[in-house]
């Protein structure tokens, strides 16, 4: 694993929230969602009818953020991500499998009624790691969607 891919796994594995950001009909929304990762995939369970999942049936292009800094005298760490997202149909006990480890969710633990699980799949994705980079971002994924 080289530097930067280390860079980016520590900071999907000990963040908690993604701020997402979805466009629709009335304009842009942004969203925090309690995630997991795979790779470079995230995936977050929200409610079918909130506003940002309604978003992503009509427009899945996505940005994201997800920062590890939470006081002014630490050195920032975080990711910035664009790419597209949309509702899973299929291996979602995978995800939830993850999702209970990370969050010590009991291994009976099931999403509740109305909700379903989403994935983002990055395009572009910039890290922000201060203490090796200083305040110069590094460019991880630059992809055509």
């Amino acid at each position: 694993m080289n530097d930067l891919q280390k860079y980016i796994s520590e900071i999907l594995q000990e963040g908690y929230l993604m701020s997402l950001a979805t466009s629709d009909t009335v304009g842009l929304w942004v969203a925090d969602v309690i995630y997991v990762h795979n790779d470079l995939d995230i995936y977050w369970a929200s409610h079918m009818l909130a506003r940002h999942s309604r978003a992503l049936e009509r427009n899945p292009s996505v940005a994201g953020s997800i920062t590890l800094t939470q006081r002014t005298d630490e050195p920032d760490k975080g990711l910035q991500i664009a790419g597209i997202a949309g509702k899973l149909f299929l291996d979602t006990e995978k995800i939830l499998t993850l999702y209970r480890k990370k969050r010590g969710k009991a291994a009976d633990y099931s999403l509740p009624s109305g909700y379903a699980w989403y994935c983002l799949k990055p395009s572009i994705m910039d890290l922000i790691y201060e203490p090796v980079f200083g305040g110069e971002k590094q460019k991880i994924l630059s992809l055509k969607i």
